[in-house]
């Protein structure tokens, strides 16, 4: 398979699917023996049952994926998506900037997912009024030092 809109559009479709937390529409994208290894180098989910339990749990937690660019597709059955996803860790707020790489069979399922991440990748998020509040005292400090 080469159809690069088709990739492209599975990967919208996968975002979308996790977001408004549709196992179902999320789980319809895959093969029935489909493989998801998130992270790489954990040991891969295989088959429906396998990583439907992973996905289900994921989607309960509410994490949700924040685009960082368009999909990308390949000369091949490759495409690659690139998200944050925005979650708690540890009772404190993260995004976790990631990289999906899918391979896609003759049908535009997925039969193998990557993903390409680690916690060394997680950035914490400020609350909007704490961040105003530092960039105050920033300033105090930067005029005290005039």
């Amino acid at each position: 398979m080469n159809n690069s809109p088709t990739m492209k559009q599975a990967l919208l479709a996968y975002v979308d699917a996790f977001n408004a937390g549709d196992a179902e529409r999320l789980l319809a994208l895959f093969a029935e023996e489909a493989t998801v290894e998130d992270p790489v180098g954990l040991e891969p989910k295989r088959g429906r049952a396998e990583f439907e339990q992973f996905f289900r749990y994921a989607i309960s937690g509410g994490a949700k994926l924040e685009l960082v660019a368009p999909p990308r597709a390949s000369f091949s059955n490759h495409a690659a998506v690139t998200f944050i996803v925005h979650t708690e860790m540890e009772g404190r707020a993260v995004g976790i900037h990631v990289t999906d790489v899918m391979t896609f069979d003759e049908n535009g399922k997925i039969v193998h997912m990557r993903l390409f991440g680690d916690r060394m990748t997680c950035v914490r998020r400020i609350p909007p009024t704490r961040k105003l509040l530092q960039h105050v005292v920033e300033d105090i400090v930067r005029a005290d030092r005039k």
